[in-house]
């Protein structure tokens, strides 16, 4: 005979079909727990992963202000232009793709294949589209050739004076950045911030943007006391006293004498943001007998009545060491006439009059030795010696 078990639950069908049902509810209800948790207290972190895996930030260039010369004439100013890319994974028939693009951009499908293999999927094809150029690619961004290009707009800074007066204008580059010059020492107020364009792939490759655009910040313009007229028989003046006497470089500055104002500043060979007559270390030459002569006057050491012995036109101020005038042949000169004729003779002994240590404090007091208020990149200060060497 076989024993009776005291088990209750070997024998029982309900018990053990309750059982069952609750291990099978058991996994949907957790199932439902998590799905409840996630879609109310992890609502926004996986609403922003999916933002992110379906939409992309774009960078989208904006409009560069424009630089001006004294008479409100173009130095700089930005142009809209398109670069033409590759997404190669939206790419339907890649033969055809760069067959056509070859065709609008005149570009050999040798040079489009080896983009194509050396880039793991996107690429820019050509950049600076020419408008007619651009409007023929358009009609084709609708058809199946056109998945996986795209039509990116960009900005191409242009000078309408060509290079004159690029070595104080300096460049910047397509993506708004002044990268010497003026462009450099005023960019804040030149560009603009460069917007970020919420934009997903559609199914054929093409790029949808959503119409929210970030808030714009207006830029500024930059007007220079730069003449263009000025600067052009400037430069031209430099270029011919180069080319006729072969020095390593040259500069010229042309000033307005009642303001100061700089109406040209002329380099050459010219650069893109390398202004020599600001960045170079340069003797001032015969320009500073004004600074001795104006210094004694301030000082009381001559008068503007004054004449100066010439002493012949032959001066020894020491042994072996002659001063002369040649310009003249004068025996004496007044101080305009000394200012007139460049005279070494007369600006010499009034610089004596004045003093050594006035003279130092003189040139100090006319800020040699220090920078200039207009602060162009890499200006240099010039250099004036410790008065006691």
């Amino acid at each position: 005979m076989l024993r009776q078990r005291n088990n209750p639950f070997i024998y029982n069908t309900k018990a053990r079909m309750k059982l069952c049902g609750l291990l099978c509810l058991l996994a949907p209800l957790c199932i439902g727990v998590r799905l409840f948790y996630m879609q109310t207290f992890q609502h926004d972190e996986f609403a922003s992963k999916a933002e992110r895996a379906i939409y992309n930030y774009l960078d989208e260039d904006r409009l560069r202000g424009k630089i001006y010369d004294v008479k409100g004439r173009f130095l700089a100013e930005s142009v809209r232009t398109h670069s033409c890319g590759i997404s190669k994974r939206y790419v339907k028939d890649k033969n055809k793709t760069i067959s056509f693009l070859a065709d609008a951009l005149h570009i050999s499908k040798k040079d489009i294949e080896r983009k194509w293999n050396r880039n793991k999927n996107f690429f820019f094809v050509a950049k600076k589209i020419k408008p007619d150029t651009y409007m023929n690619l358009l009609p084709a961004m609708k058809t199946s050739i056109g998945q996986g290009l795209d039509l990116t707009p960009e900005y191409e800074r242009v000078h309408p004076y060509g290079s004159s007066a690029i070595d104080i204008l300096g460049a910047a580059n397509s993506k708004n950045l002044g990268l010497s010059g003026i462009e450099q020492m005023f960019n804040s107020e030149l560009s603009q911030d460069i917007s970020k364009r919420l934009a997903k792939r559609a199914r054929r490759g093409e790029v949808i943007y959503d119409r929210s655009l970030k808030e714009e910040r207006s830029v500024g313009s930059v007007y220079l006391t730069i003449d263009m007229l000025a600067q052009y028989y400037a430069e031209k003046a430099l270029e011919k006293a180069v080319k006729d006497y072969e020095p390593e470089h040259g500069m010229i500055v042309v000033q307005e004498p009642k303001t100061g104002r700089i109406l040209a500043a002329a380099s050459y060979p010219r650069k893109d943001g390398q202004s020599l007559p600001f960045q170079f270390t340069y003797e001032p030459g015969s320009t500073f007998k004004t600074v001795a002569i104006s210094s004694a006057l301030d000082a009381g050491a001559v008068s503007i009545n004054d004449s100066i012995d010439m002493s012949g036109r032959k001066w020894e101020i020491a042994r072996g060491v002659v001063v002369r005038d040649n310009q003249h042949k004068k025996d004496a000169l007044t101080i305009p006439e000394i200012m007139a004729l460049s005279s070494n003779i007369g600006a010499g002994k009034i610089a004596l009059e004045l003093g050594a240590k006035n003279l130092f404090y003189y040139i100090k007091a006319f800020g040699f030795g220090t920078k200039t208020d207009i602060n162009f990149n890499g200006e240099s200060k010039g250099y004036v010696p410790p008065y006691n060497k």
